[in-house]
């Protein structure tokens, strides 16, 4: 399988019921499972917006 013109899935191995998958992208392509991907939107969208009022009193007063 192709996912656009740069990155090819391909299956490695089918056994007892789980699929191994082998994944080629370049380097600056992210590939995470799915769960991990997951935990890093969490972390970062508790990162991304600092609160009002740390924004506030760092601000300088002019």
């Amino acid at each position: 399988m192709s996912v656009g013109s740069s990155v090819r899935v391909t299956v490695l191995s089918v056994r007892d019921g789980q699929v191994k998958l082998g994944i080629a992208a370049p380097r600056d392509v992210p590939v995470h499972r799915d769960e991990i991907f997951r935990r890093m939107l969490r972390e970062a969208e508790g990162n991304a917006v600092a609160p009002l009022s740390v924004v506030t009193k760092s601000a300088p007063q002019g």
